[in-house]
């Protein structure tokens, strides 16, 4: 019983890194600049729907499909208000890492 525990924590806990490994993957390749903010994304992210479970009992996964375009709305204005302006103003590719 221990080992299929730890067989499905770990396939999950796998799935989560290939999700944020993707995201950073897609990320730089449109964009090419590397953010090392996503991880704090995804968290604030996971905080909304943890929120909306404690304060609302709203399912997680439901959660997670209210959370996920909040997010996206949050990224894209990040996106025009910090990532378009350091865009024009970089010299170089480097200078663009945030």
């Amino acid at each position: 019983m221990i080992l299929w525990d730890v067989i499905i924590l770990g396939t999950v806990n796998g799935a989560i890194y290939a999700l944020v490994a993707a995201g950073l993957n897609l990320q730089y390749g449109v964009t090419r600049i590397l953010n090392l903010a996503h991880g704090q994304f995804m968290m604030l992210g996971a905080f909304i729907s943890a929120f909306l479970f404690k304060y609302y009992n709203i399912n997680p996964l439901v959660g997670m499909a209210i959370s996920g375009p909040i997010m996206f709305a949050l990224g894209i204005v990040i996106y025009f208000l910090v990532f378009r302006r350091m865009v024009r103003l970089a010299k170089s590719g480097e200078e663009l890492e945030a």
